[in-house]
């Protein structure tokens, strides 16, 4: 017995035991939705069946239609399943610069998302689970080319809501409501990649910097959402960790705050606000330093008849509590413009441009970046909510002339939705 647990645990690795939990648990949520089409009431059973004719006989049906359930919840049907994901994948050329060896390193293909979400709702409670197939943890000192770094599937989103006349509460791993990013899916962005407030700067593609907004954490969430009228209104707090996703527990002992205000006029404007606060510890133990972060962000957006602009800014003040050092201030801004037309067939196309600017840190003098990239994306809805989308970016990235590198980078992605 001992020699088979260790043969099936070299057999097994930690990826592969997840990959198989998440198929039994898919598997699991589908199998009700068979058993209840299956099944008929007492009732119904012991009816007799009247004899089949040629009028009372179906039709033969067309084509075969995929196991679904309600489109909508009512006292009949108050279950609904869905299960959604999207596949990112594509080629990234980057210029190659004298000074930093590891620049060019990055060229070639890539996954960036392999997401699948599982999603269910019953009265009132959603219960949603996600994960990433492809996930990049980020460079190591010792590997800072991307060749030498690899994908892992991560947890992404977990968490249980309930709502009830537009209020409502998320428990579990959730985005922190913060910047306009966190209202949109990734699949809803014009370009390729984030912008620099959002994910700041990959060490493998140029110099490496830490962006303000965050991302996903783990916590309590408090919302409203509603229309009135031309006002939209959409309200959310958030109590949580402070030290990012798929972390045990809280690096502090002290939560971290987040809220977002969004209001919305018809179908044209959108601004939002958001404010967060958060005490880090940071080091290895022995020696570990509390610093506070304190950011506020806003943002616009204009929409009409295909034509967007949005502007987004975005600051941070850190506090080093520990060694009571000069505090640190990150600040910058993104703005993007494009126009998208929409062709009867379901495919459409869009043109887009992205002027940005972000200063990581005030501590010094020659480390501003300013990022201008143009973008032209084609989309085609091959049915439902099955989307194929080919977007092709070319970003120009400028450094201060003390730190001036060839960094400029072109990229295209192919991008399926469903």
């Amino acid at each position: 017995m001992v020699k088979f647990r260790e043969r099936l645990s070299s057999f097994l690795s930690g990826e592969q035991i997840v990959r198989i939990g998440l198929s039994l648990l898919v598997i699991a949520l589908c199998w009700p939705i068979e058993n209840s089409q299956a099944a008929q009431p007492s009732s119904e059973k012991s009816a007799t069946t009247p004899p089949v004719t040629k009028e009372s006989h179906p039709p033969p049906r067309t084509a075969a239609k995929a196991m679904t359930t309600p489109s909508t919840i009512t006292k009949a049907n108050p279950w609904k399943l869905r299960i959604s994901g999207y596949l990112l994948a594509g080629y990234r050329l980057t210029d190659n610069d004298e000074k930093l060896l590891r620049l060019g390193d990055s060229d070639g293909f890539y996954v960036s998302r392999a997401r699948l979400q599982v999603k269910t709702q019953i009265f009132g409670f959603t219960g949603v689970v996600s994960f990433d197939g492809s996930y990049d943890r980020g460079a190591a000192p010792q590997d800072v080319s991307p060749s030498t770094r690899r994908l892992f599937m991560e947890l992404r989103d977990a968490y249980i809501k309930y709502e009830h006349k537009g209020f409502y509460v998320t428990v579990g791993q959730d985005k922190v409501p913060f910047g306009m990013h966190s209202t949109r899916s990734t699949t809803a962005e014009h370009f390729i990649n984030f912008p620099l407030i959002a994910v700041g700067e990959d060490i493998a593609f140029g110099y490496q910097v830490r962006g303000i907004l965050p991302a996903r954490d783990i916590g309590l969430k408090l919302g409203y959402n509603n229309n009135f009228g031309l006002l939209r209104l959409h309200i959310a707090a958030m109590v949580f960790n402070g030290n990012g996703q798929n972390r045990l527990a809280n690096d502090s002992d002290i939560p971290a705050v987040g809220t977002r205000i969004d209001l919305g006029i018809s179908k044209h404007f959108d601004l939002g606000l958001s404010f967060m606060w958060n005490q880090r510890r940071v080091g290895t133990p022995p020696n570990l330093f509390d610093e506070t972060d304190l950011s506020v962000g806003a943002d616009l957006a204009f929409r009409f008849k295909g034509f967007f602009l949005e502007g987004e800014f975005a600051l941070r003040q850190t506090t080093f509590v520990t060694t009571a050092q000069k505090n640190d201030l990150s600040f910058g801004a993104r703005g993007d413009a494009g126009y998208r037309y929409n062709f009867s067939n379901g495919m459409g196309l869009e043109v887009a441009a992205r002027f940005e600017v972000f200063d990581p840190s005030s501590l010094f003098d020659d480390d501003m970046l300013i990022y201008i990239t143009p973008a032209v994306s084609f989309y085609y809805r091959v049915w439902r909510q099955h989307e194929i989308a080919i977007r092709v970016n070319y970003t120009v990235k400028l450094e201060t002339p003390a730190r001036e590198l060839k960094n400029s980078q072109f990229n295209i992605l192919l991008q399926y939705r469903f």
